[in-house]
């Protein structure tokens, strides 16, 4: 797609990426008082619209998306329909996906360096880990596994964000009935898990294999799993057999090498058993590695490395921002101001009279021109096709025009009233002349004059010539119609966010209607008041105009009302003393978390639980006005690591327990207790010490160098 186009509620700005399934584009969105903000609109693809199974695969992935509020998921907003298209509408981000960024530095040789990418790796991690583990409204897991791990999928912004994207193929209990197809792979081959390629029961693991090729890729800046063809793919995946990162790469050191190569694992219970794991130890490297990395690094070699797309972004971002939705849903480009405006195309411009015909030229006067196209893009109406006999009229002083009002003879079919700062339509009709009829030009002006005596002559001049010549070509243009066959009545249909629970009121008599949208059918010609009233939320009043004929279609976002409050209630499970946890950055009273928190309502409250040998849990809930809602906060016990290596190796024993031998990381240790480590090597006096995580610490390190 090349030009914006109105989609609903929305306009789609330019097409940004298409897949099997669905394309997706940068739309503009819009609320109330003037507020519009970029998305993200992702549409099923027109030829698999009518297909019942891709269509519900794409509502299923908003189903399980819109439930993830997390700093490394784009959130989702909504799923809708307009007309036959189903589209899911979500945050945009601003950026490069990592396959593109992987193009950029096979081009360039401008390599990511290692701890951007463990960076990179850290967060896709810590938001798989909170998709692996979220829970429903009842406190049940939802068992999501994203089944789609890839660099297409992972977004990096300009300013420095990492966030995940695509629960297209997202298996949840939810869908659980919903099974995939015997022999049927869903996902890119070269990130697939084992045992996804061998079609056995997937879990959260087989998301941790496939981070841990993308994170490879990423180091290494070559493919992991690529084969000559789809089999040769295939077959390397189901053999994983993956070489340490640093073999391609010298700066990746032994500690990496470590943790890459255990989320490649080929069996799942040698991986990481969490994607929380994970994202700990890539923390913990970058930690010991003295790379103290934020989003501000990421932010800065990514607009050095790509200052001219972001440039190119922000100018298209200009453009943009003056185009917006009629109530009709058609598309208006708004000037900005005077240059802006005579940029515009003027549909009164001098090329459109007769040869020999011209206005007095003077210097222009501001005046605003705002051109609505439902196909968008500059363009002028079809030149006239002039009878060679016809004549210019006799200059008619605007004192010649009827009152607004007043009737003139009626043609064979009606036309639109047009008169100034209205709208302008022409419709192609037959003309008894002989001429033959042009199509139909769909475009429509409003157009406010300049005040003045002389300048305003001049524009209603215009006006006249421009009707009279295109009234002779037979365009059929009607100024006005007689007040006895004009029609009486035009429609109205109102629109409503939210849209239950309302009371509505049309010139201050209550309709019966309560739930939008509301359809008021048949309206005689004339202004209306509305008023409409929810609970929990600022009451609306609006004046509008009806005009002959006219389809009117209104659209009302409600606001919440500041001053209804919300009642939510906490529990813990399981139920610990010593949590610390807070709501909206502060303190919850923990006596007051059975019997309720009042809380805003309408926008998203942050709660965060905190408790040592326990995952810190971060979560957000939205409630409506006068909502009370009860929530179960479920955590889950952390484990600690523990890196051991000794000189010469020895076999290690903690807490009595055999464990390996050195060089070795022992994780699943407790971290609330104190654990004893012994070593013991033949020929060598055996090492025994006492190990305790203190703080918040979940991992420590012994170098140990035996005694003969």
């Amino acid at each position: 797609m090349h030009r914006p186009t109105p989609f609903g509620k929305y306009i789609l700005l330019e097409r940004i990426s298409v897949g099997g399934m669905a394309e997706v584009f940068k739309g503009k969105s819009f609320g109330v008082e003037g507020f519009a903000r970029s998305v993200a609109i992702k549409r099923i693809l027109p030829h698999l619209a009518e297909d019942p199974r891709f269509v519900e695969m794409f509502i299923n992935e908003a189903k399980v998306a819109v439930q993830l509020s997390h700093a490394n998921i784009a959130q989702v907003y909504e799923l809708g329909r307009f007309e036959d298209d189903h589209y899911i509408a979500m945050e945009y981000v601003a950026g490069k996906d990592l396959l593109s960024m992987h193009q950029y530095t096979k081009k360039t040789g401008d390599r990511l360096p290692v701890q951007l990418a463990v960076y990179i790796g850290s967060r896709v991690a810590e938001g798989l880990g909170y998709a692996h583990r979220k829970t429903g409204n009842d406190g049940r897991p939802l068992g999501i596994i994203h089944r789609d791990i890839s660099p297409q999928n992972v977004l990096i912004s300009y300013e420095g964000a990492v966030k995940l994207i695509d629960f297209g193929i997202a298996k949840a209990a939810i869908h659980s009935s919903h099974q995939t197809q015997a022999g049927v792979l869903k996902g890119k081959y070269g990130y697939m898990s084992p045992e996804q390629i061998s079609g056995k029961p997937l879990d959260q693991r087989s998301d941790i294999f496939a981070l841990g090729t993308v994170l490879h890729e990423m180091l290494t800046g070559e493919r992991l799993f690529a084969g000559e063809n789809d089999f040769l793919t295939l077959e390397k995946v189901r053999a994983a057999k993956a070489d340490p990162p640093s073999r391609f790469n010298p700066d990746v050191p032994p500690q990496l090498d470590q943790i890459l190569m255990r989320a490649l694992a080929r069996e799942p219970s040698d991986r990481y058993q969490s994607a929380t794991q994970f994202a700990d130890d890539l923390g913990r490297f970058l930690h010991m590695s003295g790379a103290g990395l934020s989003s501000k690094a990421l932010k800065s070699w990514m607009r050095t490395r790509f200052a001219g797309d972001i440039a190119n972004e922000e100018g298209k971002d200009e453009q943009f921002a003056r185009l917006t939705l009629t109530d009709e849903g058609d598309l208006l480009e708004v000037a900005q101001n005077e240059e802006d405006a005579t940029a515009l195309w003027d549909p009164l411009s001098e090329d459109m009279l007769p040869e020999g015909m011209h206005f007095e030229k003077e210097e222009p006067k501001p005046r605003m021109v705002s051109i609505v196209r439902r196909d968008f893009g500059p363009a002028k109406p079809p030149e006239p096709e002039l009878d060679e006999s016809l004549t210019a009229p006799s200059p008619v002083s605007s004192m010649d025009l009827p009152p607004i009002g007043g009737g003139m003879p009626q043609a064979t079919e009606p036309s639109p009233a047009i008169v100034p700062q209205r709208q302008v339509q022409t419709f192609g009709h037959s003309d008894p002349t002989g001429i033959a009829p042009r199509e139909p030009a769909e475009i429509r002006t409003t157009t406010t004059l300049p005040h003045g005596g002389r300048g305003r002559g001049r524009d209603l001049l215009k006006i006249l010539l421009t009707l009279v010549i295109a009234g002779a070509c037979g365009l059929g243009v009607y100024i006005y119609m007689t007040d006895s066959d004009a029609p009486s009545t035009g429609r109205v249909r109102i629109e409503v966010t939210p849209s239950d629970q309302l009371t509505v009121a049309l010139d201050g008599e209550a309709l019966d209607a309560t739930e939008s949208p509301i359809d008021l059918g048949e309206v005689a010609v004339g202004s209306y008041t509305l008023a409409i009233e929810r609970d929990g939320f600022a009451a609306v009043e609006r004046s509008f105009e009806v005009g002959p004929g006219e389809d009117r279609q209104i659209a009302i976002a409600l606001k919440v009302a500041s001053d209804s409050p919300a009642l939510l209630k906490l529990s813990l499970d399981p139920q610990i003393e010593g949590a610390r946890i807070t709501v909206d950055g502060k303190a919850a009273d923990g006596a007051k978390l059975g019997s309720g928190l009042e809380v805003a309502s309408g926008r998203a409250i942050a709660i965060r639980v905190a408790r040592k040998g326990f995952e810190t849990l971060e979560t957000t809930v939205t409630l409506k006005p006068g909502e009370t809602r009860s929530e179960t906060l479920k955590l889950e016990a952390t484990r600690a690591s523990m890196l051991i290596d000794s000189n010469p190796p020895a076999t290690v024993y903690i807490d009595d327990r055999r464990v390996g031998r050195t060089s070795l990381t022992v994780d699943g240790l407790d971290p609330t207790v104190e654990h004893a480590v012994r070593l013991e090597a033949r020929g060598f006096k055996p090492y025994e010490t006492k190990v305790r995580f203190e703080g918040d610490a979940r991992f420590e390190q012994l170098s140990i160098e035996l005694e003969r």
